[in-house]
Formats: C-alpha cells, structure tokens, sequence
C-alpha cells in the first residue's frame, strides 16, 4: 500500500508539472500570436505613415506653387491699374502723346 501512495504521489507530481509546463508553453503561444498581430500593425501603420509623407509633400508643392500663381495675379493686377490711370491721365490731357503726323 505504500507504494501504491508513493506511486500517486510520484503520478500527482508529474501531472502537476505537465500542467504547468502546458500552461507556460500556452502563454508563451498567446504571447507568440500577439507579438505577430503588433509587429503586422506596426508596419501597417508605417506603409500609411509612408503614404501620408508623400502626399503631404506633394500638397507642399502645390502650395508653393498656388502661392506663385497669386503673386503673378497680384503683379498682374499692379500692372492693370498702373495702366488705367495712365489711360485716365492721359485723356485728361496730362502726359506724353506722339500724335503721328499726316
């Protein structure tokens, strides 16, 4: 009989340590998966952080150059009323005319 309680002992103490190798062998798995599910999320988000870079430096582009395109309007509109005026100057008799001669 003592060697049966012996050998329920020895039976109970390797269950036990079975179980608790599979436990840790299962966190270990868990962790495994989740490590795997981080590192795909991160380089998710550095292909989008990627993408968004390029086109934020597009817009930069497009930007300067929209800013261009009002400073030429801006110049174009400076020329505009410069001429007017001489257009107004000059019909009110002030000013340069070469009047051709017939």
């Amino acid at each position: 009989m003592l060697e049966a309680a012996y050998t329920l002992d020895n039976f109970l103490k390797v269950a036990e340590i079975i179980s608790i190798l599979a436990g840790g062998g299962l966190v270990a798995f868990k962790l495994g998966r989740t490590t795997s599910r981080v590192e795909a999320t991160l380089e998710m988000q550095n292909n989008i952080l990627r993408i968004q870079s390029s086109e934020i430096t597009e817009l930069k582009i497009e930007t300067k150059k929209l800013g261009d395109v009002l400073t030429q309007i801006a110049v174009q509109a400076t020329r505009i009323e410069r001429m007017e005026d001489d257009m107004r100057e000059l019909r009110h008799g002030k000013g340069y005319t070469n009047t051709a001669r017939a």
